[in-house]
């Protein structure tokens, strides 16, 4: 039965994470068209409006693509970004964090890096209330092109997704209500997502 459980769990979990980077990109490109800046992520200042604890989500992501990004550097490559991140010469005594940080902030990334650094969590923020006005109405709802649905009936189904991933990903088991819910919700994204047909 355990056995069972977690090749279910495991198969699951694929399922939602091919949702969740499709539902990632769709978002990331339709905000770009309609806010029209294929860099909105990074613009500064920032093209969206956005809370600042989303803000320091996407500050994350691109501390995290630039660690990604650092740790495929050669060493001569890496001491070659010692010549930006300190051009009058590196600090003596300097710890050995600081001179990663600091050779790390140097290294550029692309708006794709970013978006795949980003997590779920940050996604499912802009199905959130305080969204509604500004992101849901303007862009976000043409993901969800279904006119009888409102940014409320997706963001249960997005918030569902969300709270399965982290269950799965700690190898927590789906069974019984928690695996309907999910189900259900997996179905939703199916029927729903870029797609102006209503759903059973």
């Amino acid at each position: 039965m355990h056995g069972e459980t977690m090749l279910l769990g495991s198969a699951l979990l694929a399922v939602i994470s091919v949702i969740e980077i499709a539902m990632r990109n769709r978002l990331h490109a339709q905000i770009a068209n309609d806010f029209g800046s294929k860099t909105w992520l990074t613009d500064n200042p920032l093209t969206v409006s956005l809370m600042p604890r989303d803000i320091k989500l996407i500050k994350d992501a691109i501390k995290q693509a630039q660690r990604d990004k650092y740790s495929k550097l050669t060493n001569g490559q890496k001491r070659q970004l010692d010549l930006r991140a300190y051009p009058q010469g590196v600090p003596t005594n300097i710890k050995q964090s600081t001179l990663l940080k600091g050779r790390q902030q140097t290294i550029r990334i692309a708006e794709g890096d970013i978006v795949a650094n980003t997590t779920i969590y940050f996604w499912k923020r802009f199905f959130a209330p305080e969204y509604e006005p500004k992101l849901w109405k303007r862009s976000v709802k043409k993901v969800f092109p279904n006119k009888s649905l409102r940014r409320a009936d997706v963001s249960v189904h997005v918030e569902q997704l969300y709270k399965t991933r982290n269950r799965l990903a700690h190898h927590e088991p789906i069974f019984g209500d928690k695996l309907r819910r999910a189900s259900d919700s997996v179905d939703f994204m199916l029927w729903n997502f870029d797609s102006r047909r209503p759903s059973d």
